[in-house]
C-alpha cells in the first residue's frame, strides 16, 4: 500500500503469486500433519494385528497338539521349534512377565519351560484360558464361516 503496488499490474501479480504460494504451503503442511497421523494409526494397527496373529498361531498350534497330546520321557510336550516358540511367545508375558522372549530361542528351552511351568498352573490350563479369552463364542455361529444352507 505504501509504495502504491495496488495500482500497478506488476505489483498485483507479484502479490498474487506470494498469496497463492502461501496457500500451497499451508495446505501442504496440513497434508503432512494428516499423513503423519494416518501413519501412526497404521503402525498401531499393524502392531495389534501382529500380536493377534501370534496369539491365533499359538491357539491353532495348541489345538493340533491337544488332538493326541504327545509328551516325552520327562513329561515335556513334543512340539516343533516354531510351535513351541509360538506358544511361549504368548504365555511368557502372562506367566513370567519379567523374563525375556529372547532367552527362549531354541526348541529345547521352550519345551523345557513349558514342561516345568511353575506358579500353580500348567501350560495347558494357561492356553485354554488364552483360547477362551480370544475365541468369540457369540450366539454359536462363527462369523468367519459362511452358512452353507
Amino acid at each position: 500500500m505504501d509504495n502504491k503496488l495496488i495500482n500497478k499490474a506488476g505489483g498485483l501479480f507479484k502479490c498474487g503469486i506470494q498469496i497463492a504460494n502461501s496457500r500451497v504451503v499451508l495446505e501442504a503442511s496440513r497434508r503432512v500433519a494428516k499423513n503423519e497421523e494416518a501413519e501412526k494409526v497404521r503402525k498401531a494397527k499393524k502392531g495389534q494385528d501382529k500380536e493377534e496373529g501370534a496369539t491365533w498361531t499359538a491357539i491353532m498350534t495348541f489345538g493340533k497338539w491337544m488332538i493326541d497330546s504327545p509328551v516325552d520321557a520327562n513329561g515335556h510336550p513334543k512340539l516343533g521349534k516354531a510351535a513351541a516358540k509360538a506358544i511361549v511367545r504368548v504365555l511368557l508375558p502372562r506367566v513370567a512377565p519379567k523374563e525375556k522372549i529372547s532367552s527362549y530361542d531354541s526348541m529345547k528351552k521352550c519345551v523345557k519351560w513349558l514342561g516345568e511351568l511353575a506358579g500353580g498352573t500348567t501350560w495347558v490350563e494357561e492356553m485354554r484360558q488364552v483360547e477362551k479369552e480370544n475365541w468369540d463364542e457369540g450366539d454359536g455361529n462363527t462369523s468367519t464361516v459362511p452358512k452353507l444352507f
